[in-house]
């Protein structure tokens, strides 16, 4: 028994003993001594030598004085294990809370690079592509058959003074409360697999598409689930640390909705000239 505790020997647990009084533990300790000696005492066919240890570990714990010993000796490791745990998982958090610092570091600094972004683009027109109403394929199967798909984009105008009007079939409406914040770059957007993939970071979503894809390989109904394009300021975060000023195409353009309750948007995708002239209004 040289070397090991007698809670060892009779094949207890840490984590079990930490919950349970001495009392608790000794009832513990007898049951556990009598279902091994079944099996290794040696009228059981079982080895007379590790009958013998497990006889001298439970000789050892029914001592009060010995008890206590053996039982802070076994527990306290367990202590040192969890706050091992501890520590790493705060060196973990650190290590987010730095990428996420540097990510705003970066952000920051996008915002005076010269290049356009979301701050100093206006006055201007981008051509969007409105991926909230891609993602129904029944109707986007339906609009892209009618004049090249023209009706899946719109005309979003940038003012000077940041506010937002939305452009289409002739039609203008203002954007009351909405200002643009920035964009997921394509880089990133493969990099997550796709705009859908880059959005479910903040909800779940079930297409049309998801349901017959499903149906191929499980008998499981599954319901469809749309996109919700009221963000909420917890769920956005995922998405956030993403987010770049810069204004390019083939981007994910994203805006806040400073109404009573504050909210994000997908405005839609960033179309490329070569896009936006093909489908211009």
């Amino acid at each position: 028994m040289a070397n090991k505790n007698p809670f060892e020997i009779l094949g207890l647990n840490p984590n079990i003993l930490m919950g349970l009084s001495d009392e608790e533990i000794q009832l513990l300790v007898r049951s556990q001594y009598r279902a091994l000696q079944r099996i290794h005492h040696p009228d059981m066919g079982g080895d007379a030598k590790k009958s013998m240890e497990i006889n001298s570990a439970y000789n050892a714990l029914t001592s009060s004085e010995y008890f206590k010993q053996y039982k802070k000796a076994f527990i306290k490791p367990k202590a040192k294990v969890k706050a091992i745990v501890l520590e790493r998982e705060l060196d973990a958090e650190k290590a987010r809370t730095l990428e996420d610092y540097q990510k705003y570091v970066s952000y920051l600094a996008a915002c005076f690079s010269g290049e356009k972004t979301v701050f100093n683009i206006g006055p201007c027109t981008l051509r969007i592509q409105d991926y909230n109403l891609s993602l129904k394929l029944s109707v986007y199967a339906n609009y892209a058959s009618k004049r090249g798909g023209q009706n899946l984009f719109y005309d979003l105008l940038v003012r000077k003074d940041g506010t937002l009007a939305r452009r289409k079939n002739k039609k203008t409406v203002e954007l009351e409360g909405k200002r643009l914040i920035g964009t997921v770059s394509h880089e990133t957007i493969v990099k997550y697999g796709g705009v859908k993939s880059v959005l479910e970071l903040a909800q779940r979503i079930v297409t049309r598409e998801d349901i017959e894809l499903k149906r191929l390989t499980s008998s499981r109904k599954i319901e469809e689930i749309e996109f919700d394009n009221q963000i909420s300021p917890e769920d956005f975060q995922r998405i956030m640390m993403l987010i770049t000023p810069k204004i390019k195409s083939g981007s994910m353009l994203f805006a806040i909705n400073l109404g009573k309750e504050i909210s994000f948007s997908l405005e839609g995708i960033i179309c490329s000239p070569e896009l936006a002239k093909k489908y211009r209004v």
